[in-house]
């Protein structure tokens, strides 16, 4: 609701789709580890979800700032520069919550162990998925929704694939 209401729909779709892929992948490695579900499984899984749509709303903010300052750039070009901007921050945040979870995982045992265990995993994919699946998917509508603007108003005119349009 919050992502729906900041930024346009397909954003908010986009951030969405990056959660429900987090989840997945977490719940994925707990079933296929035998990890056992229980109160810290639901609390690193929820933790993951909390870095990884913050992640994905400071680049989605970037892209806004972008917008403005590279007014003649293609979205390609503000989604990349935007991560860009973004990775070394999003690289130092995971990098030292990384090193707080290793200590946990290393010097602990029981239902602590595993949590450790499921935020390691958890911090690299979220990670992985705020740059390499939220915003894929925001280009790729953009683009499909481009191509189906220009088919309609090719239609609306009469003009057909075979014809090229006149001057």
């Amino acid at each position: 609701v919050y992502m729906m209401l900041r930024f346009p729909f397909v954003y908010s779709l986009a951030a969405v789709f990056a959660l429900v892929h987090d989840a997945a992948i977490m719940l994925t490695f707990a079933a296929i580890f035998r990890v056992e579900i229980d109160s810290n499984t639901i609390a690193a899984i929820l933790t993951i979800l909390g870095y990884s749509i913050n992640d994905t709303i400071v680049i989605f903010d970037r892209v806004r700032e972008n917008k403005t300052l590279m007014r003649e750039s293609s979205l390609e070009t503000l989604l990349d520069a935007s991560v860009t901007q973004t990775l070394g921050r999003t690289i130092i945040t995971s990098g030292a919550t990384m090193m707080a979870v290793l200590a946990i995982f290393l010097l602990t045992s029981g239902s602590m162990k595993n949590f450790g265990l499921l935020m390691i995993v958890g911090i690299l994919e979220g990670t992985y998925s705020t740059v390499f699946i939220a915003s894929p998917i925001v280009l790729e509508w953009e683009n499909a929704m481009t191509r189906r603007r220009k088919r309609r108003e090719l239609e609306k005119y009469g003009i057909r694939d075979h014809e090229k349009p006149t001057a």
